[in-house]
């Protein structure tokens, strides 16, 4: 079993501050209003992601599992990163 390292943790933590304000603005733009709704799906978000990815870290998916877990993380990632690039957008609008 991997052991748990605090480096890995606190680089993603880093790409996250950058990421979470990007997703709060796209929320924003698809109608999600109130700070409580928006905290609330952003926790879940970043909460089940980090979850899946302990998951899988300490081996306690089926191995029969992994290969679509691994996609199913692509298309997230790829979706996250879209949403992110939709909230910069957003962003830079505002501050012009």
């Amino acid at each position: 079993m991997p052991e748990f390292e605090f480096t890995n943790l606190a680089i993603g933590g880093v790409a996250l501050v950058w990421l979470l304000p990007r997703l709060v603005q796209c929320f924003k733009v698809w109608g999600l209003q109130g700070t409580k709704n928006i905290y609330l799906v952003t926790f879940l978000l970043g909460g089940g992601l980090a979850g899946l990815t302990g998951a899988i870290a300490l081996e306690l998916v089926p191995a029969i599992a992994m290969p679509w877990i691994q996609v199913g993380m692509y298309v997230v990632a790829g979706g996250v990163a879209a949403v992110g690039a939709i909230g910069e957008y957003e962003l830079q609008k505002l501050r012009r």
